[in-house]
């Protein structure tokens, strides 16, 4: 059985769902840790990140963290 996970187009780019929240069920984990991170104080963290050639935001970065601590993955393993 063959899977298809883009639609015909002629640029050939990927089409994925605009919202994935509809993919994950109301109570999963990571709506109560995004919520949580959404309150705290992330000053101290953005001060001491210097931005050259990594665009990574370090809020998103450190929910990945807690998210893969609460799985059960080291730092190493994410």
């Amino acid at each position: 059985m063959e899977f298809y996970y883009t639609m015909f187009c002629s640029s050939g780019q990927l089409v994925l769902p605009l919202n994935t929240e509809i993919l994950l069920p109301p109570k999963y984990p990571v709506y109560l840790l995004n919520n949580i991170c959404e309150n705290l104080d992330f000053s101290k963290l953005y001060n001491s990140y210097t931005r050259t050639w990594r665009k990574f935001d370090p809020k998103m970065m450190f929910k990945l963290v807690v998210y893969g601590y609460i799985g059960g993955y080291t730092l190493a393993e994410i």
